[in-house]
């Protein structure tokens, strides 16, 4: 029997948004991580530096530790006690773990929106208004539920209220899941929310993210300045890709048809960071103006990368956008900050072409 070419299938089609601008005015950057709260894994590459700045690596190893909930079932995100202490004073960050988006009932919070993934059983068991995913199957439909839990009228003793805290008391299963909590006031330690879930008899794990620090020398790099010798941004996103798995491109081309990219410096000292866990976007938000302040500093310094991927089985990713989940959940974005205050900007979304 004759092994099928199975290199010659097509990889699942993605949707990459690429947006060139100047760091004079960070909007753009801005506006992206913003949209993106669900951030599972962040990495830094730093060509030509000896040391990094305790600023870079304190953005996400200070202050970083989250949150595992077991077992909790959604009413204990509605309950007016949680509300007034955290989505009133505060910016909760949750998602429900070890489920799969395609299969499973999942749940987030960003922010004071919760959203629900649910399977078509649950969804008409739980009787709470939502929207269809699209599907080729009715069999295979998912709804999507949100309740926004800072408008005015969601208290206790509204019938809106009392109608979704009924359902999702009764009518849903518990979940597992990771939460981080930032307070308005910098004097309430972030930690309150896990003793407010502890005081409720749930067990609680403290998380901390993983940690990478890996420092490469004489390291052929793509070259994005000056105009015209600079390498395609695909090609930079591709090598960028390859340089964070530690791997070396193989010799034999029936092995693999990569190769590197034509315009390179090469550079004595390339360091590379890898943070995974649950960051928020405040937290990316830091990292990134840290890495904008080095390069301001480093005139000398080809380019500094900052790649997110979100996780996978999430809800929503991209502007609460439902995540229309087919061959993959891929969400990610990666800024590359240029010398001369320019940037670029690429945002990869999953594919949502429905599968015959």
């Amino acid at each position: 029997m004759l092994a099928p070419e199975v290199w010659a299938f097509d990889p699942p089609s993605n949707k990459l948004k690429i947006v060139e601008g100047s760091l004079d005015s960070c909007e753009e950057i801005e506006r992206t991580i913003v949209s993106h709260p669900f951030n599972h894994l962040v990495s830094v590459v730093l060509p030509d530096t000896l040391q990094v700045p305790h600023d870079i690596l304190d953005a996400l190893s200070a202050d970083n530790e989250y949150y595992k909930v077991s077992n909790i079932s959604a009413h204990e995100f509605v309950e007016k006690e949680f509300l007034d202490a955290f989505v009133k004073r505060g910016h909760i960050t949750a998602l429900s773990v070890d489920s799969c988006i395609d299969l499973d009932n999942c749940l987030s919070i960003d922010g004071g929106q919760l959203m629900l993934s649910l399977n078509k059983e649950s969804y008409q068991e739980l009787g709470l208004e939502g929207k269809a995913i699209p599907s080729k199957s009715k069999e295979h439909q998912r709804y999507i539920v949100t309740l926004d839990l800072t408008v005015s009228h969601f208290v206790p003793g509204k019938k809106n209220y009392e109608r979704a805290y009924s359902c999702l008391k009764n009518c849903l299963q518990t979940f597992d899941v990771v939460l981080s909590w930032k307070p308005q006031d910098d004097k309430i330690c972030p930690s309150s929310v896990a003793s407010y879930f502890c005081g409720l008899g749930l067990k609680v794990d403290v998380c901390k993210p993983k940690f990478i620090q890996r420092t490469d020398y004489g390291i052929a790099v793509p070259q994005l300045h000056p105009p015209g010798k600079e390498c395609d941004i695909e090609e930079m996103i591709e090598w960028l890709g390859l340089y964070s798995l530690d791997d070396s491109v193989p010799a034999n081309e029936f092995l693999s048809s990569y190769s590197d990219p034509e315009e390179t410096v090469v550079c004595g000292q390339v360091v590379f960071l890898c943070w995974e866990g649950l960051f928020t976007t405040f937290q990316v938000k830091s990292l990134f103006q840290a890495l904008r302040e080095y390069l301001g500093e480093r005139d000398t310094v080809p380019w500094v990368s900052l790649y997110v991927q979100g996780f996978a089985d999430v809800p929503a990713c991209w502007n609460a956008k439902p995540q229309e989940y087919f061959s993959d959940g891929d969400n990610s974005y990666t800024v590359v900050l240029k010398p001369g205050s320019g940037f670029v900007l690429v945002s990869q979304y999953s594919n949502t072409k429905i599968i015959k």
